[in-house]
């Protein structure tokens, strides 16, 4: 009897049958009701990526699904990553905003949240809390109106009330901007 050959699966590959796992999963979100406002459609992505290094793969998701903003939580991006990402997103027409990286005691990057918009937008501060936990953006919906969006990634070792509280913080900061908002990401709660 002759021994079938397996295939050898290559990275990108490996990555897109990832992505439609994922999808399958509802792990990664593409959602166009979110942001709807007077027939204007804001397509919102949002993802838990661990690592945001395959770039190509994540922009050709982006691309397929015409979206105007993507949120990823746990992006691991060192600042040189994060030019290259600014500028490959640039080149794709998006604004690029990622939260400073945490570096763990042996080097490593850690956590990181990213939000690439189509829109113009700009970063927003929630007082008390670091981006890396809950990174905000004001952007443009229409002449007249602005959004807050938020991507969190929540500490897992935080108690419940510490969680609650962060979400509080970015509650009022929507309603001392009169914004509308839209918090996605990972929470780390359990009910």
């Amino acid at each position: 009897r002759r021994k079938q050959r397996r295939r050898k699966t290559s990275c990108s590959e490996k990555m897109k049958l990832r992505l439609s796992e994922e999808q399958s999963r509802g792990k990664v979100e593409v959602s166009a009701e979110a942001g709807k406002s007077e027939g204007k459609e804001l397509k919102i992505m949002q993802w838990n990526v661990n690592g945001l290094r395959r770039r190509d793969l994540i922009f050709s998701l982006i691309q397929m699904h015409n979206v105007d903003i993507a949120i990823f939580q746990e992006a691991k991006l060192d600042p040189g990553e994060i030019k290259i990402l600014r500028n490959d997103a640039g080149k794709l027409g998006f604004l690029t905003f990622a939260s400073d990286p945490l570096y763990r005691p042996d080097g490593s990057v850690y956590d990181g949240n990213v939000i690439l918009s189509k829109r113009q937008a700009k970063i927003v501060q929630i007082a008390g809390l670091d981006d890396a936990v809950a990174l905000a953006v004001a952007v443009d919906r229409n002449e007249r109106a602005m959004a807050m969006v938020v991507g969190v990634h929540l500490p897992a070792v935080w108690s419940d009330a510490e969680k609650a509280t962060a979400l509080d913080l970015i509650i009022e900061e929507a309603k001392i901007r009169d914004a509308e908002m839209i918090v996605a990401g990972d929470f780390n709660m359990e009910y």
